[in-house]
C-alpha cells in the first residue's frame, strides 16, 4: 500500500512541477496542459519499469515478487497515455523528449560495460535531478534566454538531487544485499546526509535568487530541517510519506 501511495505522490509531483514551471517561465495562467499529462504518465511508466525490473535485471539483483501481468498492463496503459499526449506536443518539445527519455532510461539500463548511470554513484543523484529539471523545466520553457530559466533549472536539479540522495538511506539494506555501491555505503551515512544538506542549500540559494515569493524558500528550508532530523533508524514511512510529501509541498508553493 505504501508503494502505491509513493507512486501517486511521484506522479502528482511530476504534474505539479510541470504546471508550476509553465506558470513561472511563460507568465501564463495555471492550466492543465498536454505536457503536464505527458510528464506524469511517462514518469510513472519509467519508474514502474525500473522498480519492477521487468525489462532488465542487473547481475546481482533479483526480480521482485510482483504480479507481472498487472504491472505490464499498468505500464502499457501509462505508455499509451504518454504517447497520446506526446503526439499533441509541439515538434520542438517532441525533439527534446527523445534525449531526455534516453537519459532517464540509461539510469536503469546498461549503457557501457554492463553499467548503468545509477552505477556511477558519485553522479547518479545529479542525473536524477537533471532528468527532472529537463522534463519539468526545460520542456516547459518557451525561451531559454530568460534568467528565470537557468535559476529554476538548477533550483529543481539540486532540490531533487538532495532528496534522491537522502532516499539512498532508505534503501541501504537492499543496496548492501545487492551490492550496489552508493555514497552512503562508500563514504558513510553522515557524509551522505551532509551532502544532501549541501545540495538542498544550493537549491534554496537559487530559489532566493529567483525571488518568486517567500513561501517556496520557506518550504525548502523546512525540508532542510527534515533532512537534519533524519536518523539512521528512520522507517521507510519517513521517506515514502514525509519526505515524498515535501516534493508536493514544494510544488504547491511554486504554484502560488
Amino acid at each position: 500500500m505504501t508503494f502505491f501511495f509513493n507512486i501517486l505522490l511521484l506522479g502528482f509531483a511530476a504534474l505539479l512541477f510541470t504546471l508550476a514551471s509553465e506558470k513561472q517561465l511563460n507568465a501564463s495562467q495555471l492550466q492543465l496542459s498536454n505536457l503536464a499529462f505527458f510528464n506524469t504518465a511517462s514518469t510513472l511508466a519509467l519508474y514502474l519499469i525500473m522498480r519492477s525490473r521487468m525489462v532488465y535485471v542487473h547481475p546481482g539483483e533479483s526480480a521482485p515478487s510482483i504480479n507481472r501481468k498487472s504491472y505490464a498492463a499498468l505500464i502499457t496503459l501509462l505508455l499509451l497515455i504518454a504517447a497520446w499526449f506526446f503526439f499533441h506536443l509541439p515538434l520542438g518539445k517532441q525533439l527534446l523528449v527523445v534525449p531526455a527519455t534516453a537519459l532517464a532510461a540509461a539510469y536503469f539500463l546498461p549503457v557501457m560495460n554492463k553499467k548503468r548511470l545509477r552505477d556511477f554513484f558519485y553522479i547518479k543523484h545529479l542525473v536524477v535531478g537533471a532528468t527532472w529539471a529537463i522534463a519539468t523545466v526545460a520542456f516547459a520553457a518557451e525561451s531559454y534566454a530568460h534568467t528565470k530559466f537557468a535559476l529554476l533549472f538548477f533550483e529543481r536539479l539540486f532540490f531533487v538531487a538532495s532528496l534522491s540522495l537522502l532516499f539512498d538511506h532508505r534503501d541501504l539494506a537492499i543496496d548492501e544485499q545487492e551490492n550496489h555501491l552508493t555514497i552512503a555505503r562508500h563514504k558513510g551515512w553522515n557524509f551522505s546526509k551532509q551532502l544532501s544538506v549541501l545540495l538542498m542549500l544550493c537549491a534554496i540559494c537559487f530559489a532566493v535568487l529567483l525571488s518568486q515569493n517567500f513561501l517556496k524558500p520557506a518550504v525548502m528550508v523546512f525540508t532542510l530541517g527534515l533532512i537534519f532530523a533524519t536518523r539512521k533508524n528512520n522507517s521507510t514511512l519517513w521517506y515514502n510519506v514525509v519526505m515524498e510529501a515535501m516534493m508536493i509541498a514544494y510544488a504547491v508553493a511554486s504554484l502560488v
